[in-house]
């Protein structure tokens, strides 16, 4: 943290630190909103369009097909938000293993999953 350059008044300091912390505080999303948020955008996998374009070649997804398979309620999806660590070629802004995401190709993450 930076102290203040001989010149400035503390109380000057004081008054942009506070309005700093204000400013965060007052952020309208709370945790819960923010973890709903993350797990909505999970749920979507590779993205809207990726779906879509599964849906048109009569294509599932895999939460598709895991609810056509499964019994309501009998499933707990685990490591919804595990995310790979390859930060080569764009990947990293991708989320989760699913044919939307990577085409189905397997990750360190996915196979951490399918060894627990």
């Amino acid at each position: 943290m930076r102290v203040a350059a001989p010149g400035i008044r503390l109380s000057a300091v004081v008054r942009s630190l506070r309005a700093a912390v204000r400013s965060v505080c007052a952020q309208p999303v709370s945790v819960n909103e923010r973890i709903e948020n993350k797990r909505q955008a999970a749920l979507l996998g590779g993205g809207q369009r990726r779906i879509d374009a599964q849906h048109k070649r009569g294509k599932l997804t895999a939460r598709e097909r895991i609810s056509l398979l499964l019994d309501p309620g009998s499933f707990v999806e685990s490591d919804m938000f595990v995310e790979h660590r390859c930060a080569d070629f764009g990947m990293a802004a991708d989320k989760n293993k699913d044919f939307t995401v990577f085409g189905g190709s397997l990750s360190g993450a996915h196979a951490q999953k399918i060894c627990k």
